[in-house]
């Protein structure tokens, strides 16, 4: 059953590209600087961060953009479908910053939850192409791969005590200039 609901949510995905606010939001966000974001309540930092990086190429940023942009997709990719969604979606490359970007923000446990499933797996985050999808059969198979849901599970667990949407917070008002320059 949870196969099915998770196919569905990806073909909702891959039809609709929507983001959970509206384009003015997105059109606004992306030019702000950062007094402007950081008078902002937490959601709409949340959401002009999100607008910034979502779609961001990795070898364009710096590395605090680097941390931010990492972790605003892995958060969405988990929150929306677990991690089978995160690696099948991993176009631009972002499986391989996660570890770090996880302990640049204080993510300890869930940094060690992640490199653990990635090396008893034997996964290569650095070569994702196995990963790649043409199909909800495709991601299917992909999905019976590996023991997602049990990551899934724990992972949800941690984030309990490590929301990543509030360190993330935290960790752009730190380095707030070097991530809105």
């Amino acid at each position: 059953m949870l196969k099915h609901v998770l196919l569905l949510v990806l073909v909702a995905m891959l039809i609709c590209e929507s983001l959970f606010f509206s384009d003015d939001v997105l059109l606004n966000s992306t030019a702000l600087n950062a007094d402007e974001v950081f008078v902002m309540e937490d959601s709409n930092i949340y959401d002009a961060l999100i607008a910034r990086f979502m779609y961001a190429e990795p070898s364009t940023l710096n590395q605090k953009q680097l941390t931010v942009a990492t972790l605003i997709i892995f958060d969405a990719e988990m929150m929306n479908g677990g991690l089978c969604q995160f690696f099948v979606n991993d176009y631009n490359g972002y499986a391989k910053y996660v570890h770090d970007a996880l302990g640049e923000v204080g993510a300890i446990e869930m940094q060690e939850h992640y490199s653990n499933f990635v090396s008893q797996n034997d996964i290569d985050v650095t070569q994702m192409d196995s990963f790649r999808i043409a199909s909800t059969h495709d991601y299917a198979k992909q999905f019976d791969r590996f023991p997602y849901g049990a990551f899934d599970n724990t992972f949800s667990e941690i984030y309990q005590k490590e929301n990543l949407g509030n360190l993330l917070l935290i960790y752009a008002r730190i380095h707030r200039e070097e991530i809105f320059d």
